[in-house]
């Protein structure tokens, strides 16, 4: 079971690792001459600020402000691994691996990790061709910083994964959609609600609200706890339902 969800992961992932890193080798090559423009026309500064992205002028301040934006593909990518799960049921392609004495949550799981452990190599490869990119133009940024900003976005990325296996566990065909809702919806809710100066508590519907700017800082760790055992929630739902519903067809 481990071994086919690896398989099934291993395509689609070097496409989705291909496109991520093409963007994030750009952002780097482009840091510095970002950076310098915005430094030289403060304004294109303080309207961006507005949305919640700030200290656009620095290195670690745009690495931070384009890091966090890694979470809408990443969240996207384990929504539609999901997705491809249940469409194996509804192509009547896994009926006969059910039928076999497997307990199904070890299906649903090992397609959980493969889709997880995808997550982290992607982040890992946005880190890899930020860091790449700004070296290579003369730019200061640590690879370790470079990880940091965009493992820093994980959290958003396991809110996906369980919304997408709670999806999945009560409403099959609305998995990708689900699945994407936390770091999708999660993105524009926070860039219109503080665009528009909504109150407090509409932007901190947002899982971006609660994101620090890391590296330009450290890392939110209640936050980042709270979001994760709201994923783990939403997975355990998500594995009740899975586990005591029929397959869909």
């Amino acid at each position: 079971m481990e071994t086919f969800a690896v398989r099934r992961t291993i395509r689609p992932l070097a496409g989705w690792a291909t496109a991520i890193g093409a963007y994030f080798l750009l952002i780097g090559l482009i840091a510095e001459s970002m950076t310098g423009f915005l430094t030289d026309n403060p304004t294109f500064v303080d309207l961006p600020g507005q949305a919640g992205f700030t200290a656009l002028n620095t290195t670690q301040g745009y690495t931070a402000t384009l890091s966090a934006l890694l979470a809408v593909p990443v969240g996207a990518f384990t929504a539609v691994r999901l997705a491809e799960f249940a469409a194996l049921e509804t192509n009547r392609r896994l009926t006969l691996l059910a039928a076999q004495p497997i307990h199904r949550n070890r299906l649903l799981a090992a397609e959980a990790t493969a889709a997880a452990g995808g997550a982290i190599a992607l982040a890992a490869t946005a880190a890899l061709a930020t860091w790449l990119g700004i070296t290579t133009t003369g730019g200061n940024l640590r690879l370790t910083a470079a990880l940091a900003g965009t493992c820093n976005t994980l959290p958003v990325a396991a809110l996906c994964l369980g919304a997408a296996i709670f999806a999945l566990g009560w409403a099959p065909r609305m998995t990708a959609a689900l699945g994407a809702l936390p770091a999708a919806g999660g993105f524009l809710l926070q860039t219109i609600a503080e665009s528009t100066s909504a109150p407090a508590w509409v932007i901190n519907l947002s899982p971006f609200a609660h994101l620090a700017p890391v590296p330009l800082a450290e890392v939110n760790w209640p936050a980042t706890a709270i979001m994760s055992a709201i994923a783990v929630v939403l997975t355990v739902l998500g594995g009740y339902g899975y586990q005591h519903r029929d397959l869909r067809g």
